[in-house]
C-alpha cells in the first residue's frame, strides 16, 4: 500500500537522504612499496574522508598503473587524501618506462585533494618521448604535462618539508596546474626541467588565485622557453621564499 501523505513522502525522502551523506571515519594506511602504497590509494578513494597514509619506507615504481590523461604510476586521486612521507621519497626507477607519479583529478563529479607532508617526488618522466608532441598539447591532450604530478581540477598542498625534486616534462617538470589550486609551505623544488615552467607551470581561470607559495626554495631549475621556476597564466601569491639558480 502506498501512503501519498506528503508529509510521509517528505519524511522518507530524509531518511534516505541521511543515510547517505552519513560521517564515514577517516582510515589510516601504511605503505613501504609500491603494490601496498597503490592499494591505499585505491581504498581511500572509495570514501568522501579524508584517508591518510603514512610511508613505512620509500617507494620505488616501476610500472604504469594507468593511462589516464597520460601514464602515470599510481591511480588518479579522486577523493581527499593525506600522504605523510616521514621523510621517505616516492620515486621513479630509473630504469622505468616514462611515467607521471600523481594525477590529482577534481573534473567531472570527483574531487581530488592530495596532500603531501614531509615526502618526495623524484624522476617523474612527462617528456614527449620518440613519438614527439601530441597533436593538441594542451587542454584536450595533458599527456607531457606534469613530472611528478597534475592536477586536472583538483588540490594540491606541499607542505612540512615536501620535497619535489629531479623530474621533467614538456610543461611543468614538476607540477603542473589545470585549473585547479596548489599550495607550496615549507617546501623544495630543485633540479627540475621542462620546456616551460620548469619547476610548475599552473593555469587557473581569471581573477582566481591557483598557486600560493609561502617559505618556500626553488633551486637549479630549468626550462628550455620561459618560466625557469614558475609559469603562471593565474593570479598567484609568493611570500618569504628563495629562487636561486633557475
Amino acid at each position: 500500500m502506498i501512503n501519498n501523505n506528503p508529509r510521509v513522502r517528505q519524511w522518507a525522502a530524509t531518511v534516505v537522504f541521511a543515510a547517505f551523506v552519513q560521517p564515514v571515519a577517516a582510515a589510516v594506511y601504511t605503505a613501504g612499496d609500491a603494490a601496498e602504497l597503490i592499494a591505499a590509494i585505491n581504498d581511500a578513494n572509495t570514501t568522501v574522508a579524508v584517508d591518510v597514509i603514512e610511508l613505512t619506507d620509500d617507494v620505488v615504481l616501476t610500472a604504469v598503473d594507468n593511462v589516464v590523461n597520460g601514464p602515470n604510476a599510481l591511480p588518479a586521486v579522486v577523493t581527499p587524501i593525506v600522504v605523510v612521507g616521514n621523510g621517505h621519497a616516492i620515486a621513479r626507477d630509473a630504469a622505468a618506462p616514462a611515467f607521471r607519479l600523481f594525477l590529482v583529478d577534481g573534473s567531472f563529479g570527483v574531487s581530488g585533494d592530495l596532500t603531501l607532508d614531509g615526502l618526495t617526488l623524484a624522476g617523474g618522466d612527462s617528456t614527449p618521448g620518440a613519438g614527439g608532441l601530441p597533436a593538441s598539447p594542451c587542454f584536450s591532450d595533458l599527456s607531457v604535462f606534469g613530472g611528478a604530478a597534475l592536477v586536472r581540477g583538483g588540490s594540491l598542498t606541499l607542505r612540512n618539508g615536501a620535497s619535489v625534486e629531479a623530474n621533467q616534462a614538456y610543461q611543468g617538470g614538476g607540477l603542473f596546474n589545470a585549473f585547479g589550486r596548489m599550495s607550496n609551505s615549507d617546501s623544495t623544488l630543485a633540479g627540475n626541467s621542462a620546456e616551460f615552467g620548469g619547476a610548475i607551470a599552473s593555469l587557473g581561470a581569471n581573477g582566481v588565485p591557483a598557486l600560493a607559495i609561502e617559505r618556500s626554495t626553488f633551486s637549479d631549475n630549468e626550462a628550455v622557453g620561459s618560466g625557469g621556476a614558475i609559469l603562471n597564466r593565474s593570479m598567484m601569491n609568493i611570500t618569504d621564499s628563495t629562487f636561486d639558480g633557475n
